[in-house]
């Protein structure tokens, strides 16, 4: 018990083994307190430390014990400001929608709520995907590029039509007003058989409102949300801006969503 509560750890995922390696822990002395299989895996890995004295290495010993899809985040008491992440079959979680530049008086900035949500699950230890489309111009080669640098994945659609961007600027009381160009490449990304896979395999999922006011957009996430497996997490941004959403939109997207 001392052991286990050395080890600090974010869990997300099934272990499939946890019930067989709960029975070899506790026989060889460990207490549980719950019956969750993230505090087995505790168990096992403070274990492994005890032996190893080497967080990294006992985070290695331990997941060769377990089976299953997840993602693993460890901290160890003795070992001050160092993190271990793992994975193994992590649960895909994917944004899809616009992919655009905020050309901000300062200078252009990536954006997009989407990208945005994958770009922070992917932290955590998750593996993540932006989707969308981007346009056979310069801007839409360095959205890729930009992303490629953050190390997100992403599956951007290079179609015929313009990047997105947001012109951004301030009033004499510093308000920012936003003029999104409207006919862009997120405005129209488009279904097909490899974003059919991808939504085989997501296990959760962030979309909004704002990539659906374009029917072609609206039409391919309608169709990704109704190819994701039953137990996908659906996860709706509402963004109420300018004209860009109605209540037809709003009201179809929270009947499809969980959050």
């Amino acid at each position: 018990t001392t052991l286990f509560r050395s080890v600090a750890i974010v869990h997300n995922g099934i272990i499939e083994n946890y019930k067989e390696l709960r029975i070899k822990l506790e026989a060889d002395g460990c207490v549980f307190k719950s019956q969750t299989d993230t505090e087995t895996v505790a168990h096992l890995i403070a274990k492994k430390y005890s032996q190893t004295h080497n967080l990294t290495e006992a985070v290695r010993l331990a997941t060769q014990k377990i089976e299953g899809a997840y993602a693993l985040c460890v901290m160890h008491q003795d070992v001050d400001g160092t993190i271990v992440a793992t994975k193994r079959n992590a649960p895909l979680v994917i944004g899809i929608g616009e992919a655009l530049w905020d050309m901000l008086p300062e200078g252009k900035k990536l954006g997009g709520a989407p990208a945005n949500f994958a770009f922070h699950a992917g932290q955590f230890g998750l593996e993540s995907m932006a989707v969308s489309a981007i346009g056979l111009d310069p801007l839409g080669e360095e959205i890729a590029k930009e992303l490629e640098e953050h190390g997100l994945p992403f599956h951007l659609d290079r179609i015929d039509f313009p990047t997105g961007t947001v012109q951004v600027t301030l009033d004499s009381n510093g308000i920012p007003r936003y003029e999104i160009k409207e006919g862009v490449a997120w405005d129209n990304i488009p279904y097909t058989k490899e974003l059919a896979d991808l939504a085989g395999r997501a296990q959760a999922v962030c979309f909004g409102s704002l990539a659906q006011r374009n029917p072609v957009s609206r039409k391919t996430i309608g169709w990704f949300l109704d190819a994701v497996p039953e137990d996908c997490l659906k996860v709706f941004d509402i963004n109420l801006r300018q004209s860009f959403y109605s209540k037809e939109i709003i009201g179809d997207s929270l009947r499809k969503c969980d959050i």
